[in-house]
């Protein structure tokens, strides 16, 4: 056994026999007083005469001091000392090296975190906290995930959740992607009443546009195919007369029909791009290919699909010269019967179907004085 020092304190710890430690105080080589302590006790008391720099060095030295010394400690603190120790916790961790260990510690705390215990206003201002923290983010898809969270959560049937569901659209309503726009469109039209916006009447056969002027005239283009039809000149009948594909276009008021223009087409569909070309026979204006029917300023009508006979109406009207624009609608007859017209014989007008659709409604006003005009180009006819 060692000798003891002559003078001064000396501690010595427990051995397997004693859970105490002893405290000796020796002056000239004799033990003047002897005191057994408590290791936990001893250690207060140490830790009462340390620097908390030093402390903190000592105690984080060990790897066991978490296990054994601080969650023991932690677990007897009450609230208000805890959070003082939680706040000097996260005060060390600074810099974003730190972040995962301030990201490991809040997860810990968030599990024994119920949101639920909170008032409403708490709530809020914890949540509004967080997110105001969040200074850059380049991929949203974390906000776009708790948005998610947050909106399952919401009743919004609830009159309470008005002003948010104004918000929402009102933040919608600024979005310039044309395909977000339009998903929204379709996402918020199940919850709008089906109104009808725009009803056409029963359109004759053969209809392909259809326009509603705001003074009332109603235009109605009709197509006939390409076909071999007769054709009565003077008082001759030429059988089976080549006509290329044609359009109708009938501008009606109430039931007085104003006017109709007829083009001549190569397109076996129509479509907006179609080009326009001159009628190739008599009795059509050059100037804005209006047809010179007198005929057609007497007929009154009271549906539009009464339009769908009035092409054929116009095929077996007798012809005469007026207005051909070749040098002998006669010999152009008698050249065409029995066969197809040819296409490339057709004169373009420059435009094209929808360049025409678009003048329709000055077109429709300027032949308003057809039906004055009629009598007088049935004694030219």
């Amino acid at each position: 056994m060692e000798r003891m020092p002559d003078n001064g304190r000396f501690i010595y710890l427990p051995d397997e026999q004693t859970k105490l430690a002893r405290v000796v105080r020796r002056e000239d080589g004799f033990t003047v007083r002897e005191q057994a302590i408590r290791v936990d006790e001893l250690f207060l008391a140490f830790t009462g005469m340390m620097e908390p720099s030093d402390l903190k060095r000592v105690l984080m030295q060990s790897s066991d001091v978490v296990s054994e010394v601080v969650k023991p400690a932690l677990e007897n603190l009450n609230g208000e000392n805890l959070a003082k120790v939680l706040s000097t916790i996260v005060g060390q961790a600074e810099g974003t090296d730190s972040m995962p260990l301030i990201v490991s510690l809040y997860k810990s705390v968030a599990s024994k975190f119920d949101l639920s215990k909170l008032d409403p206003t708490s709530f809020a201002g914890f949540l509004n906290y967080v997110l105001q923290r969040v200074t850059e983010l380049e991929d949203d898809k974390a906000l776009a995930d708790l948005f998610l969270v947050l909106l399952s959560k919401v009743k919004i049937a609830s009159t309470r959740n008005s002003e948010m569901i104004r918000s929402v659209i009102g933040v919608m309503s600024n979005i310039q992607d044309a395909e977000v726009k339009q998903f929204f469109r379709e996402a918020i039209s199940e919850f709008s009443p089906v109104v009808k916006t725009a009803c056409t009447p029963i359109l004759p056969k053969g209809t392909v546009l259809y326009q509603e002027e705001s003074n009332g005239t109603k235009i109605i283009i009709l197509e006939r195919d390409k076909a071999q039809r007769n054709v009565q000149f003077h008082d001759s009948v030429y059988e089976q007369v080549g006509h290329p594909k044609l359009l109708f276009a009938f501008a009606v008021r109430g039931k007085h029909i104003r006017g109709c223009r007829i083009f001549a087409v190569k397109d076996a569909v129509i479509k907006p791009a179609t080009e326009l070309y001159r009628y190739p026979f008599a009795n059509v204006y050059k100037e804005d290919q209006r047809a010179c029917w007198p005929e057609l300023s007497g007929i009154e009508i009271n549906n539009l699909f009464e339009l769908q006979n009035l092409p054929e109406l116009f095929f077996n009207s007798p012809a005469n010269n007026h207005l051909f624009q070749g040098e002998n609608l006669r010999e152009w007859l008698m050249k065409l019967q029995g066969k197809d017209f040819e296409d490339k014989q057709l004169s373009s007008l420059k435009m094209s179907v929808m360049d025409c659709f678009e003048m329709f409604k000055s077109a429709a006003e300027a032949s308003v004085d057809n039906r004055v005009e009629a009598p007088q180009q049935a004694a030219a006819v």
